[in-house]
């Protein structure tokens, strides 16, 4: 399959191509899902341009490799909120402002975590941030004219998968957002 065959009609629609040449794509899922399937993305080809090494090593000890900081779980957290504002609290939670020198705090503490037991807790603070980063993405005017959440009304977090037709390695994209704009 080359360029010239896929785009042989130039008003495709994003939907028409993924159905037509990529028909694997499946229903949103969440991330930890998505990392859960074997296959190569581009995160691990970045890896593998540095050296086969580091490719190796990250796949041989994907807990270190992923190691969660405070700044990747607050970029998570916005990426989730700006893309899928309304899944945002089936994956994260907000910790109570409590004092967990005391019972009561305590108390709280421990109804929190197990009333929320697999979800990503992150501060009022940071949801704070979150929101107004948020708010200005979707005012931001861009150079087409378009403020920036029309572009967030495509297909959203779709996984995609597919086997490399030249060397058969199974392969996954999932694209944050495919634009549909008049």
């Amino acid at each position: 399959m080359n360029l010239e065959d896929i785009f042989e009609d130039i008003d495709i629609t994003a939907n028409t191509f993924f159905n037509k040449y990529l028909p694997e794509r499946n229903e949103p899922m969440t991330e930890h899902e998505y990392n859960e399937i074997d296959a190569i993305r581009r995160s691990d080809l970045l890896k593998l341009r540095k050296s086969a090494l580091h490719f190796i090593w990250a796949k041989n000890n994907p807990e270190d490799a992923n190691e969660p900081t405070p700044a990747k779980t607050f970029g998570a957290a916005a990426h989730k909120y700006v893309l899928e504002t309304r899944d945002f609290f089936n994956e994260y939670a907000v910790a109570p402002n409590v004092d967990k020198r005391t019972k009561a705090g305590k108390e709280e503490w421990e109804q929190f975590r197990i009333e929320n037991e697999g979800k990503t807790v992150i501060s009022q603070d940071d949801l704070d941030t979150i929101r107004m980063m948020t708010e200005a993405i979707c005012e931001h005017k861009c150079s087409d004219g378009h403020y920036a959440n029309e572009y967030l009304t495509g297909i959203i977090e779709t996984p995609i998968f597919w086997t490399d037709l030249e060397t058969g390695v199974k392969c996954k994209i999932r694209p944050d957002c495919v634009a549909m704009i008049d």
